[in-house]
């Protein structure tokens, strides 16, 4: 199924396309070779890593070796273990490094890890390359890759960062389809969020976030986006659904609170410190660094600039063309002669200017005068 959406959302033209690539200059080339150098060290940290992840040692690890030994997946092992309806995509694909590297090598195996950090840095170069410049998009991912959470936790052998993975690349494809309308761009944005679900529970949460969020800012294109949204979201669901078919089909739980949703309402005193935690571990020096300040500087700077600037200055100049085409307007109109001559650029909004031809430009100055 998944290979299926990938082939057909590849456009027709694809080896016909040029890619548009900005230069790469020197200031950028030293950024993307601190991020290689930076990979490389990272690499050679965690070919030789122990087990030392207690989720990992627990139950991740453990299926990924139920898979490799026993064939597939072990009704009975998987009930005896922690979370056994977490969805099985990282034990399948570290079970799979297994036989890769001949046996159930739990310390080559954060190598594996490795790569998916890089291939997710590689993903985020090649979809950003063409819009965004070397010298900026790079220092953006050193910073992220330099966070100590990331330095810390990234080639741990369980599913935290490959479910981030997954909901980045997923939200930023669909914000790129936004923009561009890219079928492949939301079939694999959506393919991601299948990942996501198949990584752990969570990634149910977050894709129904990434659909949710989509749905209004398509809104101007909702009689085309919306209908391929749903389609591609009922397609990530069928992909997510043969696990939840199997663990319900045996009996397994875990899945939902053992009091129920309205057991939920026994424990209002919680919220609220919960959300003090996730803002503080969002805003923590020591998980990120400065990322998540930064990129609200970016953004306050970014709103800033696009809101209109209403100086004493501007407020004059627009005062002085509104007098102009005041004199100008009633002249051109005394002048049917002139009025195909001249086109006057009214102002949009708190301002503008008044363009006309070289063959105006006598007549406005005169009448201006």
């Amino acid at each position: 199924l998944a290979a299926c959406v990938v082939v057909a959302a590849l456009p027709a033209s694809w080896g016909t396309r040029r890619s548009a690539w900005p230069r790469i200059g020197l200031v950028a080339a030293s950024y993307v070779a601190l991020v290689g150098v930076y990979l490389e060290a990272l690499f050679r940290a965690g070919r030789l890593a122990p087990l030392s992840n207690f989720d990992g040692w627990v139950f991740w690890v453990p299926k990924a070796k139920a898979i490799y030994f026993f064939g597939g997946l072990d009704e009975q092992f998987f009930r005896e273990l922690a979370n056994p309806t977490y969805p099985p995509l990282v034990p399948a694909l570290e079970a799979a490094a297994f036989h890769a590297m001949g046996s159930a090598d739990t310390v080559s195996l954060h190598v594996q890890f490795w790569f998916f950090l890089t291939g997710f840095v590689a993903a985020v170069a090649g979809v950003l390359g063409p819009r965004v410049h070397a010298a900026v998009l790079g220092p953006i991912l050193l910073v992220v890759l330099v966070a100590p959470r990331v330095v810390a936790r990234s080639l741990e052998p369980q599913a935290d960062f490959l479910l981030d993975y997954f909901f980045a690349l997923a939200a930023l494809l669909v914000a790129l389809w936004l923009v561009d309308g890219g079928a492949w761009q939301l079939s694999l944005a959506f393919l991601f969020l299948a990942g996501a679900m198949l990584t752990k529970r969570e990634g149910q949460l977050l894709a129904a976030c990434v659909v949710v969020a989509a749905l209004p800012a398509s809104w101007g294109t909702r009689r085309s986006a919306w209908p391929r949204i749903g389609l591609a979201a009922g397609c990530a669901l069928a992909l997510a659904l043969p696990w939840r078919l199997w663990f319900t089909s045996r009996d397994l739980t875990g899945e939902l609170p053992a009091s129920g949703f309205l057991g939920l309402f026994d424990h209002l005193d919680r919220p609220l410190p919960a959300l003090q935690s996730v803002a503080a571990a969002v805003f923590d020096t020591g998980l990120w660094l400065l990322v998540v300040p930064l990129a609200a500087i970016v953004e306050v700077v970014r709103e800033a600039r696009r809101a209109p600037v209403d100086l004493p200055l501007d407020r004059l100049r627009i005062r002085i063309e509104q007098q102009l085409r005041g004199i100008a307007e009633p002249a051109l109109l005394r002048r049917p002669a002139a009025v195909d001559a001249v086109a006057v650029a009214l102002p949009e909004a708190h301002g503008g200017q008044i363009g006309v031809p070289a063959e105006g430009v006598p007549l406005l100055e005169r009448h201006a005068l």
